[in-house]
């Protein structure tokens, strides 16, 4: 459009009539360095819009991802290791739900975490859980974790021991409109276990069958 507009080259014309008449020249306009110059800068400057939206996207990618690795934190370190039970209601989404292989049954909705804490904690009332690592990816946030505490109360018909354990276990949180919406949970459950003597180490056994 720019090119056609004003680097245009207009056609010689010849004045008619008078015989004697001369030819009448009319200018030609040629591109020129300016009209170059002009291609260039709007070249460039799409080139830098494009850049800049682009740009843009990934930083408000970036901040949504940190965003959502300190919800998932949250949830650990004020939930789980301090009892914030009111947390629950400001960062779950309201059909949020916790898929755990070692559990029979799914920890559903805010109330359904609210009354699953309590319950770890008073097993473990000294329950600590350290965070090893996180990696986000778009709405999921991966969080590396260990978990140690000493067996006060009756787990899961075991009665108290007040040995202390320490298991690893790893979660994927993902997130939707700003809230925690799902969890799956893989931990070191038999290794749980075993430390609290329900279930007999490989050492145990070796030593039961010899």
């Amino acid at each position: 459009m720019l090119r056609s507009s004003l680097c245009a080259q207009l056609p010689r014309k010849r004045v008619l009539g008078n015989p004697s008449s001369r030819t009448l020249l009319l200018p030609t306009i040629r591109p020129t360095q300016s009209c170059a110059s002009a291609e260039r800068r709007i070249g460039s400057k799409r080139t830098l819009q494009a850049h800049q939206g682009e740009s843009g996207r990934k930083e408000r990618s970036a901040e949504s991802a940190e965003e959502n690795k300190a919800l998932s934190r949250r949830v650990i370190e004020e939930m789980f290791n301090k009892g914030n039970l009111d947390l629950g209601d400001e960062v779950l989404a309201p059909d949020y739900v916790d898929h755990d292989p070692s559990s029979p049954q799914e920890i559903r909705g805010p109330e359904g975490l609210k009354r699953f804490v309590p319950t770890a904690r008073s097993a473990f009332p000294d329950t600590h859980i350290r965070i090893e690592d996180q990696v986000a990816d778009g709405d999921l946030v991966a969080t590396r974790y260990v978990v140690s505490g000493t067996q006060e109360g009756e787990l899961e018909g075991i009665p108290p021991t007040g040995n202390r354990v320490e298991f690893l276990g790893i979660s994927i949180d993902r997130f939707s409109g700003g809230k925690l919406a799902e969890t799956c949970d893989n931990y070191d459950a038999l290794g749980m276990m075993q430390q609290l003597g329900a279930i007999p180490s490989p050492e145990e056994q070796q030593q039961a069958e010899a």
